[in-house]
């Protein structure tokens, strides 16, 4: 569904240019950013690390 969306959003304002080009300032299309991997409403908290990964090695 996202995909989809994304390419609404890329054929959306191509369209409204083809049909009112008086309106834009610029002849180049806008730059679409690509969706990102994860996305998050609240990121989770970070594992606390153990004090194994914490504890410096003996030499």
């Amino acid at each position: 569904m996202a995909a989809a969306k994304a390419a609404d959003r890329r054929d959306a304002p191509a369209a409204a240019r083809e049909r009112h080009p008086q309106r834009f300032t610029t002849t180049a299309a806008p730059k679409i950013l690509d969706l990102p991997d994860t996305v998050w409403i609240n990121r989770p908290a970070q594992a606390p690390a153990t004090s194994e990964e914490t504890a410096p090695t003996a030499a």
